[in-house]
């Protein structure tokens, strides 16, 4: 049975969004996109690197992810402002049978990002967080961590912030509506920037990254 359409599109937006993030950005100033959302990240050997799958990815335990709030542009996406040790935020915390345990970073960005009559919270968050091994994706530890607000696919808010907006378009003209009004005032041709949550079947591999070595700050909480 052939696969459906969808599939070879979602791939080839996935690999166009990676390649954006992973180059310099040689845009210019007047020339370049920016958008405001929420970016995810994997850490290795206190470094954060831009994920090249989606959330939805399976994850294994000892893995580090993060999650950055930040306006960043085509060429470009913001990481998270502390880094994480896996051994430092879950090496106290016992492994459940049947269960993996990720070292989640979550920074809400700053003001300077924060939506019109919003505020971020005022944290950089550093959590163990558990979840069975038969469902062990991105999206999972993300939503062990806190609520989610989902859209087309999106990671549009993550404990209640932002409360509306979902990765719209923050270089706008001032005249242009205050919120996106159809997919392709988000992200368009970018969809694949660590938003969106199944492309190419991410899920469907069992795919393993190495984990993180315990060489980072300690500061944290479980």
């Amino acid at each position: 049975m052939p696969l459906p359409v969808r599939r070879p599109i979602a791939v080839l937006l996935m690999a166009a969004a990676s390649l954006a993030v992973g180059a310099p950005a040689s845009a210019s100033s007047e020339t370049a996109q920016q958008y405001r959302f929420w970016s995810y990240w994997w850490g290795t050997d206190g470094q954060w690197t831009y994920a090249p799958a989606a959330a939805s990815h399976a994850v294994a335990d000892g893995d580090v992810e993060g999650w950055r709030f930040a306006v960043s542009g085509t060429g470009r996406a913001e990481p998270p402002r502390e880094a994480a040790s896996f051994d430092a935020l879950c090496g106290h915390v016992p492994r459940p049978d049947g269960s993996v345990r990720v070292a989640l970073v979550v920074d809400y960005g700053d003001s300077a990002d924060a939506p019109d009559g919003e505020t971020p919270p005022a944290r950089v968050d550093r959590q163990c967080v558990v979840v069975p091994e038969t469902s062990a994706t991105g999206v999972a530890v993300l939503a062990g961590y806190s609520t989610l607000r989902q859209r087309d696919g999106l990671i549009c808010g993550i404990g209640g912030y932002p409360q509306r907006e979902c990765a719209p378009r923050a270089d706008a003209a001032p005249s242009a509506p205050a919120g996106p009004t159809a997919w392709d005032s988000e992200l368009p041709g970018l969809a694949g920037m660590a938003l969106v949550l199944g492309l190419g079947g991410a899920a469907a591999h069992r795919w393993r990254r190495p984990a993180v070595a315990a060489d980072q700050d300690e500061r944290g909480h479980a």
